[in-house]
């Protein structure tokens, strides 16, 4: 983990203790830079960390949440962009299970560990941001790209509908700032993003108004689900 949470100990316990109403605790990749703009955020930043892993190893960066997290503070999931763009394509191609079904079985598993450990805390799913044209730029061969870029734009509509539809089966928000950021093909605008495959920190408005907007549309307090 990397945190942003620059905030002494003793504050932080005194924080929890008190409910920590309107902190937002966001995790994910490196999506969550962003997030970084909004001054109630603190960003827990898991390095190359994907969805299936989440999903996997049963959300272990929420583990003892409940002593972690005040009762009223929200969780924010970053999540789903490498496996979009790198894993969903080669499982279905390797294993001849549609894409469809792969990515169902993704979404469920992921949002079912999140549930299991969330502790009754609140919680926004941010969607996946529409794929780059270029894909990833950097040289590590564990994040190559699968597909085309128009394969990777039909993998994210479909796992953003699984993940909206989990979402509100089971209470959580999702906020949806794609349309914000995505030209007429489906792809991540160029002037909008890092250069790479993120969204730009000076183009980051859009994606912090629709989490704040789905944190602002939740119920108040902890809600059902283990304490």
């Amino acid at each position: 983990f990397r945190s942003s949470d620059h905030r002494p100990a003793y504050r932080r316990l005194l924080d929890r203790l008190r409910g920590e109403a309107g902190r937002i605790h966001v995790f994910g990749d490196s999506h969550t830079m962003i997030y970084q703009g909004l001054p109630n955020a603190t960003v827990h930043y898991i390095v190359g960390v994907t969805m299936h892993r989440a999903g996997r190893d049963d959300a272990f960066f929420l583990r003892g949440a409940r002593y972690r997290f005040g009762r009223d503070a929200v969780l924010a999931l970053v999540f789903g962009e490498i496996d979009t763009r790198v894993h969903i394509g080669a499982v279905a191609e390797r294993t001849g299970v549609p894409v469809s079904a792969v990515v169902e079985d993704l979404a469920q598993r992921f949002l079912d560990a999140v549930d299991r450990n969330r502790a009754g805390r609140r919680v926004v799913v941010a969607a996946v941001v529409p794929p780059a044209e270029t894909g990833h730029r950097g040289g590590d061969p564990r994040y190559a790209d699968w597909g085309s870029a128009e394969d990777r734009v039909a993998i994210g509509s479909i796992l953003n509908d699984a993940l909206r539809r989990g979402c509100a089966s089971r209470g959580f928000g999702f906020a949806d700032s794609r349309a914000a950021y995505a030209n007429e093909r489906g792809m991540l605008r160029d002037e909008l993003s890092d250069g790479d495959v993120h969204i730009g920190h000076h183009a980051a408005g859009p994606a912090l108004r629709a989490l704040e907007d789905a944190i602002a549309a939740l119920p108040r307090g902890a809600t059902k689900g283990r304490r």
